[in-house]
């Protein structure tokens, strides 16, 4: 729940204040039936919580506002969401069902899962189920795409303001890697997250966005996944997991489930 405080404060709907009093008073000589401490009850609790003052936010400027809640609610949304994967998944249930049993057995500190292989292996899509099973345990979640990629065209700077984003709103970016670091550790170090990075090819990387794996709270998951096994040496990942190509027999099953929407070719495909 965001309460919004248009044009009154706080302290007005706590204790029935001003105009919202004069009009709380009519109501209640008006309507019969309604048990309006319920109704003082509420607004009480409501007061207390986290909410937006119109009155506070740019001078009371309404377009501020509304990009405000606007932002708020995406962000409350974003934990809802899952990442897509394919439907056609074969040969990973099991992959999961081993990861998940390492990460349960000690779920009382922050856990490193490191998916290493070469490039096509299914790194990224392993990484992503593992994601989509565990963000209903977690309150703040980010996923950031293609690290190497993105931080060779736009440099590392761009993907900690890309993290960042996701777990806090309002936020108009960093300008320079250490005060990009200096923002997650804060960021992080409080709030029990789930942080997929995919693709993170070297040092560089590690450092900016992630540590040597203390900044965040406990409970908290990251999942790294790699082409380079020495990153995950490096930050002394909790769990490794090394993914192979398909064997021969279960890349057929793939095969034919999109080209025949089928687990085996037809008679004459063999």
């Amino acid at each position: 729940m965001v309460p919004i405080f248009y044009k009154v404060k706080p302290a007005q709907v706590r204790y029935l204040k001003g105009r919202l009093r004069d009009a709380f008073i009519a109501r209640n000589e008006s309507v019969d039936g309604i048990d309006f401490k319920e109704w003082e009850d509420a607004l009480e609790e409501v007061s207390k919580l986290e909410a937006l003052e119109s009155e506070e936010i740019d001078n009371g400027h309404e377009g501020t506002l509304v990009e405000m809640i606007f932002r708020k609610v995406m962000l409350y949304l974003k934990r809802l969401f899952q990442l897509n994967v394919p439907e056609q998944l074969v040969g990973i249930d099991d992959c999961v069902e081993q990861i998940m049993r390492l990460i349960d057995s000690e779920f009382n500190r922050t856990r490193i899962i490191g998916i290493y292989g070469m490039g096509g292996s299914g790194k990224t899509t392993l990484a992503k189920v593992l994601y989509n099973r565990l963000s209903s345990r977690l309150h703040y979640h980010s996923f950031v795409a293609d690290i190497r990629e993105t931080s060779q065209r736009k440099g590392i700077c761009y993907v900690q303001n890309q993290l960042i984003s996701a777990l806090i709103e309002n936020f108009d970016g960093v300008t320079n890697v250490d005060e990009g670091i200096g923002v997650i550790k804060s960021l992080v170090k409080n709030k029990n997250v789930l942080i997929l990075f995919d693709d993170m090819d070297d040092d560089t990387h590690l450092n900016a966005l992630v540590g040597d794996g203390s900044w965040c709270s406990s409970r908290s998951v990251i999942i790294i996944t790699t082409r380079n096994k020495n990153i995950l040496d490096k930050i002394e990942a909790s769990i490794m997991y090394q993914v192979d190509r398909l064997p021969s027999d279960v890349s057929l099953i793939l095969f034919s489930r999109h080209a025949f929407r089928k687990d085996s070719p037809p008679s004459g495909y063999e």
